[in-house]
């Protein structure tokens, strides 16, 4: 029987970086990837880490309590959100990853956002607009909005949230 890992989305990009990073960790292991929307109660773009853990944290407590997930093995859910050092904004990603008895945490490299689609985005409300939404209506490209990280770096969203994800799994194993 295969074990059941439920997502806290139901983003296709959220749910391949789990299912590789998965395969990556446990290449004997079967696993079902179930993704289950849910609430971060949280801003669209979160702005600062302890934002962008809470996100990931409240997004945990729903996806544990919600009443199809009973049968899981392993949770997982993920945050990304803007954090400010150094004179730049970057885009950082939290991986929160939990077998109901322990929650390991972990955070991807940060990708390096230019200053003025984080300044449009705030004046327009980070409770509705992030960063991606403004770049990808500068540049017309709607794809944009779901991996900057790609149009930025060349590196997909996936591979960072992969990487993460897979440092979580081994050290909880």
């Amino acid at each position: 029987m295969n074990r059941k890992v439920y997502v806290g989305s139901n983003s296709k990009i959220k749910l391949a970086a789990v299912r590789a990073a998965l395969s990556q960790v446990f290449p004997n292991l079967e696993f079902d990837v179930i993704g289950i929307e849910v609430e971060s109660q949280v801003n669209f773009q979160p702005s600062n880490m302890k934002e962008i853990l809470t996100g990931a944290k409240n997004r945990l407590e729903a996806l544990q309590g919600h009443p199809l997930t009973g049968d899981a093995s392993l949770f997982i859910t993920i945050e990304n959100g803007l954090i400010y050092k150094d004179g730049h904004f970057y885009d950082v990603g939290v991986v929160v990853v939990s077998d109901n008895h322990t929650s390991l945490v972990g955070t991807t490299e940060g990708v390096q956002i230019p200053e003025s689609a984080v300044i449009e985005a705030l004046h327009a409300g980070f409770d509705t607009t992030t960063y991606a939404d403004v770049m990808a209506g500068k540049y017309g490209n709607h794809k944009i909005a779901k991996d900057p990280h790609l149009f930025l770096t060349g590196i997909s969203r996936q591979a960072y949230l992969q990487t993460t994800i897979a440092e979580v799994l081994s050290a909880n194993r």
